[in-house]
């Protein structure tokens, strides 16, 4: 799941550019 959430926040801040991005 950790790793799951990780990369979640990577993509988050490639498409995004912040973390935590829905």
């Amino acid at each position: 799941v950790l790793i799951l959430l990780f990369g979640y926040e990577v993509a988050g801040l490639v498409v995004w550019g912040i973390p935590d991005a829905e």
